[in-house]
């Protein structure tokens, strides 16, 4: 038997007990959770397949995954510079 513990974020973590080579996707399963495409599941924080053999004290959890352009930065609007002005001539006396 395993001890893990199973957390959808945002939300509570709850403790499961599993039979030995049991996957995240039984961990979800006796949770009463389950996976939204939209989700990534991840174990002690790394991106897993649902078909990972969890170990005892694994923490097992559903995140919701970056949108396709959240990561980038807006594009930087490009500034402006003042037109220069001709030098002055000296007056003439």
């Amino acid at each position: 038997m395993i001890n893990v513990k199973v957390v959808k974020v945002p939300g509570n973590a709850t403790d499961q007990t599993l039979n030995d080579g049991a996957t995240a996707a039984d961990a979800l399963r006796v949770a009463g959770l389950s996976r939204a495409s939209n989700e990534e599941l991840r174990i002690n924080g790394q991106v897993q397949a649902d078909t990972t053999v969890l170990r005892d004290g694994d923490r097992v959890m559903l995140v919701q995954g970056a949108k396709g352009n959240a990561a980038k930065k807006p594009a930087a609007k490009p500034v402006k510079k003042p037109a220069s002005k001709p030098a002055k001539k000296p007056a003439k006396k």
